[in-house]
């Protein structure tokens, strides 16, 4: 991907992250109270699943990938399911690198942007194909 030049890159990827917390929340409007795992579906498209890593006070830690015959399988840029972390207070929710990952200090602002712009980019497709998760009532499966 053509790395972008930005006047102001910080204030850029915070308005992204932004923009990110809001699809995120109409895509899954009860995600607040998620509390292990949820799969949408959409007419023709793969089921869209979510599972929670981690549930803090301020802070949701989720995997977003499609599934196919029941195993989550690599999302849209071929990598494994994108991790997400949504921090309720500042209203933001940001696309993590994998844990292996080890980028360098110069390309880290890059990476984020790229990443958080694919997410970006993922969630007008899920909000567009219409995928729809269950109520909250509905949304824990068998582990």
């Amino acid at each position: 991907m053509a790395s972008l030049q930005l006047v102001n890159t910080a204030w850029c990827l915070d308005r992204l992250y932004e923009s990110n917390y809001h699809k995120l929340l109409r895509l899954i409007p009860h995600l607040s109270i998620l509390e292990r795992q949820a799969t949408a579906y959409a007419d023709d498209k793969p089921p869209l699943r979510i599972n929670v890593l981690d549930k803090a006070p301020y802070t949701l830690t989720v995997t977003l990938s499609y599934q196919f015959d029941g195993v989550p399988s690599p999302t849209p840029n071929g990598d494994r399911p994108i991790a997400v972390r949504v921090y309720w207070d500042a209203r933001l929710a940001e696309a993590l690198p994998p844990p292996s990952m080890r980028i360098p200090p110069q390309q880290a602002l890059d990476d984020k942007w790229q990443r958080n712009y694919f997410l970006d980019r993922w969630l007008d497709h899920c909000l567009r194909a219409n995928y729809c998760f269950p109520t909250a009532h509905h949304e824990t499966l068998a582990m």
